[in-house]
């Protein structure tokens, strides 16, 4: 079975120099929109205006940063079981923290 390439560009990102080298990617990916973009990016005007980052290498920091900023629910303490010690202290003795959400993990 033949696999059909499409070039890539970031659909929801709308600024960045474009990246230096051809990208492509698989054309049923290519028929699914990415999430639309939410989270406010603070970086220093002059990585922009100076094109030091491409606009795909600035779509990885966005969507990272996106899901990074998620919490994952986490269960109650009473239900959390976990063997990993924390010093002298059992995780399951301490209230548990979220867990980040990772880039690429998971679909909302």
């Amino acid at each position: 079975e033949k696999i059909t390439k499409k070039p890539y560009r970031p659909t929801k990102l709308l600024f960045g120099r474009d990246h230096p080298d051809p990208v492509v990617e698989n054309a049923t990916l290519a028929a699914v929109l990415p999430p639309d973009i939410t989270y406010n990016l603070a970086l220093p005007a002059s990585v922009i205006a100076e094109g030091k980052l491409s606009n795909l290498q600035l779509e990885a920091i966005v969507y990272g940063s996106q899901r990074h900023a998620l919490d994952l629910p986490v269960a109650a303490k009473e239900e959390a079981v976990n063997l990993r010690t924390y010093g002298n202290v059992f995780a399951s003795e301490v209230d548990p923290l979220p867990a980040r959400c990772g880039f690429l993990l998971g679909g909302e």
